[in-house]
């Protein structure tokens, strides 16, 4: 066992730098208050609140197409802004209230015009789906392919693995749009399509992506501390990336590890990223189409090594091709790493869900022309306030959201890609040294 790091992750206050994006007097809270004299027959049911109305999810949990566990964590709870963000309009109309209950989403301005901010954005066409764009991006995605191809029959097999890398890279961006309903907006069709390009393509489960991805847009650098859980996709067992995380790591080597994380974070993700990632998503696995999806992409991945003489070439191709995707897991990182963490049964229930999106979340700024690089993901604050809205629309929602943001007193967080890493190297130091 590691001695306990100080000060106590539980009693810290909230950073200071963000104290000015929090709710502070408004009385904003998402935590329903149910009167159950009036409503005695709710008593034990799992119960969630829209706009003023309770509803029953007690029997749709397991069924919940973002995963049982993401709505378990949501009840009790108003979701009145996160409906919006994560489903399309009409999502309520086909269930019963059951009850009213007090909102407070209106106290708050930053949620009052987020609500008719989401109305305006969809009048102006920004959550619909650009066709051609989509297949532009798809021819380009498959250029990379045919260019590997290319360069393994001319014996350019590092730059090969390159070109792969990049192949893999834009699949990964499809498989991320299709997951959040981006192109058909059929959600069965979508997810087909995103485990197409994501475990065939990529080489990552595409579903055990989506439910973990789901619950980091819902959770975003939050941590529930007594419950033992955090945001899955911002945290890992090798560095922790804000004290709040610091309970969960408990032996002395996690400790060392801390302690050097400012040196290792960005080698280690490069060098192990794809792998890190690969085993996450089979090691539980079950489901067997997820197989099937991953035997194709073992399929042609071999088939495109089979071309290669020597088993020396290969181990330089794949290699090539791994380190090229450890920019794509970096690129995963910067927008949240340099940012506050939230306590779910602190911070995060006084905090409407723009302002967490603004508090823990920063946009990478590059020219337009560099876009395909980051998948648009470069645009995080965008994506984080509007999860449904495809990518080509970011940079027009751009110019509302700074407006918005101007509006209701958020600070509106981006930088250069160089400097976003630099953020994140030396708030990895500040907080080992917390430790």
């Amino acid at each position: 066992m590691c001695k306990m790091p100080n000060p106590d992750p539980m009693k810290e206050p909230f950073p200071a730098d963000a104290e000015s994006a929090l709710d502070g007097d408004t009385g904003y809270t998402n935590i329903l208050t149910v009167d159950y004299e009036k409503y005695p027959e709710l008593k034990g049911r799992q119960l969630v609140g829209y706009d003023g109305k309770l509803y029953d999810v007690t029997r749709f949990v397991k069924y919940h197409p973002g995963g049982e566990e993401l709505l378990s964590k949501f009840v009790g709870m108003d979701v009145s802004l996160q409906v919006r963000a994560f489903h399309e309009r009409n999502v309520m109309s086909g269930r019963e209230p059951v009850g009213t209950y007090h909102d407070t989403t209106d106290k708050d301005p930053a949620a009052r015009r987020y609500k008719t901010l989401i109305e305006d954005l969809r009048k102006e066409g920004l959550f619909d789906t650009s066709y051609p764009w989509y297949l532009g991006k798809f021819t380009f995605l498959m250029m990379f392919f045919v260019v590997t191809h290319q360069l393994i029959l001319s014996g350019y097999y590092k730059f090969a693995g390159i070109t792969i890398a990049f192949f893999f890279q834009q699949c990964g961006f499809f498989m991320h749009d299709f997951m959040h309903n981006q192109l058909t907006h059929d959600r069965k069709t979508d997810r087909w399509l995103g485990m197409l390009f994501g475990t065939s393509g990529l080489g990552v489960g595409g579903h055990w992506w989506k439910e973990e991805h789901f619950m980091h847009h819902a959770f975003t650098n939050t941590c529930d501390i007594p419950a033992n859980w955090s945001d899955p996709q911002m945290r890992e067992d090798v560095w922790a990336q804000n004290h709040k995380l610091f309970p969960f790591f408990k032996t002395a080597i996690q400790a060392f590890l801390i302690k050097i994380q400012k040196f290792t974070w960005l080698p280690v993700t490069m060098i192990f990223g794809r792998v890190g990632i690969m085993v996450d998503c089979f090691k539980d696995e079950r489901r067997w189409y997820e197989w099937a999806s991953f035997a194709v992409h073992w399929a042609y991945l071999g088939w495109l090594m089979s071309l290669i003489p020597t088993w020396e070439d290969r181990g330089y191709f794949y290699l090539s091709a791994s380190l090229g995707q450890g920019v794509l897991s970096i690129q995963l990182l910067l927008s949240h790493y340099a940012k506050p963490f939230f306590h779910k049964e602190q911070e995060y229930h006084n905090t409407s869900f723009p302002r967490v999106m603004a508090i823990t979340t920063i946009n990478i700024v590059n020219p337009p022309y560099l876009d395909w690089f980051h998948g648009g993901l470069n645009l995080h604050i965008e994506h984080h306030l509007f999860p449904c809205m495809p990518r080509h629309h970011f940079r027009a929602a751009r110019v509302h959201i700074k407006k918005y943001f101007k509006e209701v007193g958020l600070q509106y967080d981006e930088c250069t890609w160089s400097e976003a890493i630099a953020r994140t190297l030396v708030s990895l130091s500040k907080e080992a040294k917390m430790w």
